[in-house]
């Protein structure tokens, strides 16, 4: 989480997720999927490369819309909890972002080519997922 939240304030500042984080968040979590429990090497397996293959799919479709930076997050957030909280943390990640992007909309705060930070709305819905799951 403190590496999560540390990514979430670099990318509204500086707008980048720097791969020197993402990557010691991969290996820990390499290292935790041997450790834990919980969470089989499968499914973490699983939610590293669907989820972050998924976003990468989507940041080449939109043209680094939602950056590579978010697909390594995801990526990376797939091997510690596994494929079925790293969906749901990504369904909710796309709502929040979603509903506060049209709320800057409505309001005139932001317009259509304003790109908004992803990694705040990984890191809520990270919060809420591992709340209440």
């Amino acid at each position: 989480m403190s590496i999560l939240l540390t990514i979430s304030i670099m990318d509204i500042k500086m707008k980048i997720i720097p791969n020197n984080l993402v990557i010691s968040g991969i290996i820990l979590g390499t290292i935790m999927v041997f450790l834990n429990n919980h969470i089989s090497i499968i499914s973490a397996l699983l939610g590293c490369t669907i989820c972050g293959g998924l976003i990468a799919i989507i940041s080449f479709i939109t043209r680094g819309s939602i950056g590579m930076g978010d697909a390594k997050l995801f990526a990376c957030i797939g091997i510690f909890l596994g494929l079925h909280m790293t969906l749901g943390i990504l369904i909710v990640a796309t709502i929040l972002s979603g509903l506060i992007g049209l709320y800057l909309l409505i309001f005139k705060k932001a317009d259509r080519k304003t790109l908004l930070p992803f990694a705040p709305y990984i890191f809520a819905a990270t919060i809420f997922m591992m709340v209440f799951n």
